[in-house]
């Protein structure tokens, strides 16, 4: 009982004041203004947090805790035990870890929009995440449970390859002469040689792959828009990407 009547009167003379606030930390300090070598019982007390902090670190001298808040109404606070009269009490808002999903679809840019499956996706994580994925039937992809950060997503594939023919060459030819106009994609698959210029010797190549000659141009068989895609991931995020095969200037291409 005696123990009991004791932490009573603590709870009855028990005041806290403010030190410091920001959205991050809060720091304040309890005191009942009672002899502390009688009445020094830890009290449960509930401390108001922002309505933004899910957990909550909690210290007061060499002890450390660690909770959850609870919302009731409009109010959002901890509660925890703290000894008065003793060490300033320092409150700080746990990083909430939030996992977002990652998706995309890779079509072909071509009349019907086809969908590209077997793509690889490769995606790697300023955080040290890596994984590859690979596009199904309908062109999709997805990775889920990504922490926010920055990342990286770049596209390969190794299989497909078809639709280049003399037809692309002529029309490679009539570019190089300035008598078509080529979109992004077309200038990119036009370039089969990956020298940054569309000429005659483009033609020649894609003649040549046409006829057997050769089975592969320096630049890779497909070319995807954008390659490299750099997302900072702060909510669930999908992305678009075009694709074409190289030589394939008049799109041609169908799955």
């Amino acid at each position: 009982m005696a123990n009991v009547t004791r932490y009573m009167k603590e709870r009855e003379q028990f005041k806290y004041t403010m030190l410091a606030q920001s959205s991050l930390q809060i720091q304040l300090s309890g005191t009942t203004g009672l002899n502390n070598q009688i009445y020094n019982f830890p009290l449960t007390v509930d401390i108001t947090v922002p309505p933004d902090w899910q957990s909550v670190i909690i210290r007061q001298g060499a002890k450390t805790d660690t909770v959850n808040t609870t919302t009731s109404g409009s109010t959002t606070y901890i509660r925890t035990k703290i000894i008065p009269d003793g060490t300033t009490i320092t409150l700080n808002k746990k990083a909430n870890v939030t996992a977002w999903a990652l998706t995309g679809s890779v079509t072909y840019d071509n009349a019907t929009v086809s969908k590209i499956k077997n793509v690889s996706v490769a995606i790697s994580g300023s955080n040290g995440y890596n994984a590859v994925v690979t596009t199904d039937t309908s062109g999709n992809f997805s990775v889920s449970g990504l922490a926010a950060g920055t990342y990286s997503v770049s596209l390969t594939k190794s299989d497909g390859f078809s639709s280049v023919n003399a037809t692309d060459a002529l029309i490679v030819l009539r570019y190089f002469a300035g008598l078509v106009q080529f979109d992004s994609l077309q200038t990119l698959s036009g370039d089969v040689n990956n020298d940054a210029v569309i000429n005659s010797t483009d033609a020649l190549q894609i003649i040549r792959r046409f006829v057997g000659n050769i089975n592969s141009f320096a630049r890779p068989d497909w070319i995807f828009m954008p390659q490299t895609i750099n997302v900072n991931l702060t909510q669930n995020t999908n992305l678009t990407i075009k694709s074409i095969i190289t030589g394939d200037v008049n799109k041609s291409y169908m799955p």
